[in-house]
This record gives C-alpha cells, sequence and structure tokens, in this order.
C-alpha cells in the first residue's frame, strides 16, 4: 500500500481535543503513519482568527508534544503565504509542486467545513490535487446530503484503501469519535472566566493563560 500524506486544514483558535482526538483516530481507523496541522492564514469561509498567525502556530506545537511522539506534525506554509484569503486550492496545487503527481495526498476537514465545501474557490480543482478526509461532528448532516450535488455524490467512497491508491479525487466520510467540542465555544469560555481545561492539551492551556488571549 503506497503512503497518504495527510493534512489537517483549519484555523486552530486555539486547537483542542476535537481536533487531535478526531485526528488520532482517523490515523488508527485507516493506517495513516502521521498527519500534518496545517493552520490558515487568512481564511475565506469563516470569521478571523483571534489569535496570530504565531500564536496559533505556537499552540498546535504545544499540543502536537502532548501527543505520541511522531504522529503530528505541523506545516507554516499558508502562515508564511502573503496571499489574501488563503485559498486551499492554491496551497495544494503548492504541495504538488513539492511532492509531485503521483503520491496521494488527503486533506482532512470537519463536517461544519464540509458543508460549505460546493461553494469553496476552485472547489473542483481541489478534489483533482487531493482527497477530502471529512470528520464527523457533533449536531451536523452525515455526508449523504451532497447526493444532491452529483459530481461531489460521485467522488464519495466508503474504502478508505482507495484513498492510498489514487492520487486525489475522492471524498471519504470517517466515522471518527464526535466530541461537542469547538473553538469557538472555548474562546467564549475564556472571555468569561470559565475553565477549559478539558477541552484542550494543558500546555495549550498554560499558553492561553499567560498570553491572556480571548479576554
Amino acid at each position: 500500500m503506497s503512503t497518504l500524506l495527510t493534512f489537517y486544514g483549519g484555523t486552530f483558535d486555539p486547537i483542542h481535543y476535537g481536533h487531535l482526538k478526531s485526528a488520532y483516530a482517523l490515523i488508527q481507523l485507516i493506517g495513516l503513519k502521521k498527519i500534518i496541522f496545517m493552520p490558515n492564514n487568512i481564511p475565506p469561509h469563516r470569521t478571523q482568527p483571534k489569535a496570530s498567525p504565531k500564536q496559533r502556530l505556537d499552540m498546535i506545537n504545544l499540543a502536537i508534544s502532548e501527543m505520541p511522539k511522531g504522529i503530528f506534525t505541523a506545516d507554516d506554509y499558508e502562515l508564511k503565504n502573503n496571499s489574501i484569503p488563503s485559498w486551499t486550492v492554491e496551497t495544494f496545487e503548492n504541495q504538488r509542486i513539492k511532492y509531485g503527481l503521483t503520491i496521494s495526498i488527503g486533506l482532512i476537514i470537519g463536517q461544519d467545513s464540509f458543508l460549505t465545501f460546493p461553494k469553496w474557490y476552485r472547489s473542483r480543482d481541489l478534489l483533482n490535487l487531493c482527497h477530502i478526509l471529512v470528520c464527523t461532528r457533533p449536531g451536523y448532516p452525515n455526508i449523504q446530503y451532497c447526493s444532491q450535488t452529483k459530481w461531489l455524490a460521485d467522488r464519495i467512497t466508503n474504502n478508505p484503501l482507495d484513498l492510498f491508491n489514487k492520487p486525489a479525487g475522492l471524498i471519504y466520510y470517517a466515522t471518527t469519535t464526535k466530541l461537542k467540542i469547538s473553538s469557538s465555544e472555548i474562546r467564549n469560555r475564556y472571555y468569561i472566566g470559565q475553565s477549559c481545561k478539558s477541552l484542550l492539551p494543558e500546555s495549550v492551556n498554560h499558553y492561553i493563560q499567560y498570553k491572556r488571549l480571548y479576554r
């Protein structure tokens, strides 16, 4: 079986156990060797991050340090990219230049993000550059809603091995653990002074407290 180079995109403002545990479950579910967290710089489809690019990358690296060694890494490509906004398709055009056309590449996104995927900038082109791995989120409809969009429905696979056997073009719905945690909830809890210790790694909690983020 060939390698599936897998990126996890998002704002990670802040990163939390919902991200980390779903990513870890995905490694076990389909046999990934590692996952690369790639934070957005200027996300086009949601409100702008409260923490700075450096702070969000710092928090990712702190969170990674608390997980089993070697399974997660971080890539700051988009944070260094001056493109406004950060178009995902352009990021993965760059990854294809870097890694070549034959390696299998995957992009992990949450159900909340996938709901807007047909409206993403050049979303069809993006699917020609990578696979989309959708992680379940509580309270969101399952992937079958996209059967109303034929070009998406035709790309759904229920067999994760398919992701390793072609370089791009498929959508896989990963039935990972549904943790009811969101970055917006965490930011609000910090704002009103509530504890977030059970929602994110302790090193990230200490960083947020030290930097007085989300106040």
